[in-house]
């Protein structure tokens, strides 16, 4: 295990005052004494780790799904000390995949500006502490928090500001049959009119370890970011999204939140039910006493809905929205008069 104290690395503070060149060395110097450990620690070939970090970049899967010979290699490594090897392959591949996109971020004319900040000043200076800080328990390639980072560290799932990360996926077609006769003539019009196919689509998704900027003003400018994305980006259609904080429902629930889809649709996005889960019941009521009552006596159910918001429309929200929020983030000015 590498925590405090250790070998490998300095303190957190460290990263905050360096550039992007800076971080990328010490991505290095990590990636290359957690690639010697893997080997003189656990007998696992430079060649053979490589090989492992490579393919799962290189693969085009959503997040939460690896490649198979990179789950075959940590699976292998789950029982007694199996639990270090794992944990030092995990390490050193966000390492090893740190060093490959701050490369890519330097090149890649289909990142924005923005995301490119957001891996460098906020996501990878925080993975990297991480590595040192971190006991062997947290490296679990089975728990959605640390495949979202690992995701991150690879740039299959790109930072879009606030408590949200997008990546390219397409959309499921259940939602055409979930929510009864009406919603499939709804959506089947939606689809011909507006979205015409199902792929293509960055997807959005929260992320835990931000959970403290879940925002409106931030979750605006996550949509920004977005719409910079497809800017650069034209084969994309636009974003989706599935949640329990997508059904209307919440308007009157939890009006706080109301924002999370009434934004979208008042500007041409659509939200479809696609069913009460388990997980949706979970996550709604987990910090809420009033949804938690609301559910226990019958007056609330949960339910999971799919909010699809097309490109031309998504740049409507930021015609109408962009200037009018600059002006309010617009610090006043110092009158002339003295």
């Amino acid at each position: 295990m590498f925590g405090p104290g250790g070998s490998i690395g300095r303190g957190g503070d460290y990263f905050g005052q360096k550039t992007a060149m800076e971080l990328e060395k010490r991505a290095r110097e990590l990636a290359g004494e957690l690639r010697d450990v893997c080997l003189r620690r656990h007998g696992l070939g430079n060649g053979y780790v490589e090989r492992l970090v490579a393919g799962y970049r290189r693969t085009p899967t959503a997040y939460d799904r690896l490649p198979a010979p990179f789950v075959q290699a940590l699976d292998h490594a789950q029982f007694g000390t199996g639990a270090a090897v794992r944990a030092d392959l995990l390490r050193f591949a966000i390492a090893r995949l740190i060093v490959a996109s701050l490369c890519r971020l330097r090149s890649d004319r289909t990142l924005p500006e923005t995301v490119r900040n957001e891996a460098e000043q906020r996501w990878y200076p925080q993975l990297m502490d991480e590595l040192l800080e971190r006991p062997d328990s947290a490296f679990d390639h089975r728990d959605d928090a640390f495949l979202k980072d690992l995701a991150v560290a690879a740039l299959k799932a790109l930072p879009v500001g606030g408590a949200w990360v997008v990546e390219v996926s397409g959309i499921a077609r259940q939602f055409l049959i979930s929510g009864g006769v009406g919603q499939f003539v709804e959506a089947s019009l939606y689809l011909l009119g507006r979205m015409k196919h199902f792929k293509w689509y960055y997807q959005l998704h929260a992320v835990d370890r931000y959970l403290d900027s879940f925002s409106e003003t931030s979750r605006n400018a996550c949509y920004g970011t977005v719409c910079e994305l497809l800017r650069l980006n034209p084969q994309m259609r636009g974003l989706f999204g599935g949640s329990w904080y997508y059904d209307p429902a919440l308007a009157s629930i939890s009006p706080h939140l109301a924002y999370l889809q009434q934004v979208p649709r008042r500007y041409g996005a659509k939200v479809f039910r696609v069913g009460t889960t388990p997980a949706a019941i979970r996550l709604a009521t987990l910090k809420s006493r009033k949804r938690r009552m609301l559910y226990e006596t019958r007056r609330y159910t949960p339910a999971h809905y799919l909010l699809i918001w097309p490109r031309k429309q998504l740049f409507g929200w930021e015609t109408a929205s962009v200037p009018r929020l600059a002006a309010v983030e617009e610090p006043p000015r110092c009158s002339s008069a003295t």
